[in-house]
């Protein structure tokens, strides 16, 4: 049994002014699935008019396309707080440096409980600094 091949599509031809309803962009491709009319089918992103509106557009699904990944690979929780570049405790280091940069310092513990780390940022835009607090690979605690 062999699977049945997708029906080839037709080329939709546009003109200028026409409205297409764009419903999903790949970021690694730039192209759009797109509805014009009946059909469906695809567009460069090079060939939008990109207003405010498509603009806007795109960046909002782009962000919400990053948000579901975040979660598919971190987990729900976990996922959302990455995203919002919010620390939260039993966070991994991995997941913390998605969205912190690397730390200026880390003063590092070992001993029989395992291994605790300090990572330090200088100079944040409060002006302060902040510490992060890591045992055994998971960030327990922060201070500003």
């Amino acid at each position: 049994m062999t699977p049945e091949k997708p029906a080839p599509q037709t080329p939709i031809e546009l003109k200028e002014g026409d409205t297409v309803r764009l419903m999903y962009y790949n970021m690694n491709t730039n192209l759009w699935r797109a509805k014009f009319k009946a059909k469906i089918g695809i567009i460069k992103d090079t060939a939008l008019n990109h207003t405010d509106a498509v603009i806007f557009f795109k960046n909002d699904f782009i962000a919400k396309q990053y948000l579901v990944e975040l979660k598919k690979k971190y987990g729900p929780s976990y996922g959302v707080d990455i995203y919002n570049a919010t620390p939260s405790v039993g966070m991994t280091k991995k997941m913390f440096l998605v969205f912190m940069e690397k730390p200026d310092e880390i003063n590092t513990t070992e001993g029989a409980w395992g291994t605790h780390e300090q990572w330090v940022y200088n100079n944040r835009p409060s002006g302060k600094t902040e510490y992060y607090y890591f045992e055994n690979g998971r960030l327990t605690s922060w201070q500003y």
